[in-house]
């Protein structure tokens, strides 16, 4: 992540408790898309039970980079003091 935000300066340093946080949203993100992912499996395709686990666990893997981003992103806006609104002024 960048120290400022490129576009409005924002100070994007992490405080203390910042990552372990924003760890609480990324266990969330997980936890909402694995349950999407088994419904959508049971609902469309009905496979067998150890199919399951592999689809979400490779989601899981091929994902994880952009759910830790956008973990951080959603905490900054949740507790960090950043608003649209400040924003919008760029």
């Amino acid at each position: 992540m960048h120290r400022h935000c490129p576009v409005c300066g924002q100070l994007l340093a992490p405080e203390p408790g910042f990552y372990f946080g924003a760890m609480f949203i990324a266990y969330g993100m997980l936890v909402f898309m694995s349950g999407f992912t088994w419904i959508t499996l049971y609902f469309t395709f009905r496979p067998a039970f150890a199919v399951y686990p592999i689809v979400i666990l490779i989601l899981n893997v091929l994902l994880l980079p952009l759910i830790f981003r956008y973990s951080r992103v959603l905490f900054l806006f949740g507790f960090g003091g950043i608003t649209l609104k400040k924003l919008s002024k760029y």
